[in-house]
C-alpha cells in the first residue's frame, strides 16, 4: 500500500511516475526525500523478517527530516499525492491524518 502512495507522491511532484524519478527526487530534492523514507518505513514495518531493514529506513528517515528542517514522524498517516514545496520549520504530529 505504501508503495502505491509513493507512486502518487511521485506523480504529484514530477507529473508522471518512473522509478528513476523516485531515485533522482531522493537524491536531489530535500523536501521529497522525507516522503520517500516515510513510505519505506511504513512499507517495511509489517515484515517479520524485515526488522533490520525497517530500522535502517527509520534512520534514513530521521536523517532526511533533519536535512529538510522538518519534524515528520514515520507513523503519520498521509494519503497519496502529498507534496511539500517549502519544508523549513514544518512540524507534524505523529497522530495526524493528512488527506483522505
Amino acid at each position: 500500500m505504501s508503495l502505491i502512495l509513493l507512486k502518487a507522491d511521485t506523480f504529484r511532484k514530477k507529473g508522471k511516475y518512473k522509478f528513476r524519478y523516485v531515485l533522482s527526487g531522493y537524491i536531489m530534492d530535500r523536501t521529497y526525500r522525507p516522503m520517500v523514507t516515510l513510505r519505506l518505513c511504513q512499507w517495511s514495518r509489517n515484515w517479520t523478517l524485515g526488522k533490520p531493514l525497517h530500522i535502517l529506513f527509520r534512520l534514513m528517515h530521521r536523517c532526511a527530516c533533519s536535512g529538510a528542517g522538518i519534524d515528520l514522524p514515520w507513523k503519520t498517516k498521509i494519503a497519496g499525492g502529498f507534496a511539500m514545496t517549502h519544508g523549513w520549520g514544518i512540524v507534524i504530529n505523529g497522530n495526524a491524518t493528512i488527506g483522505k
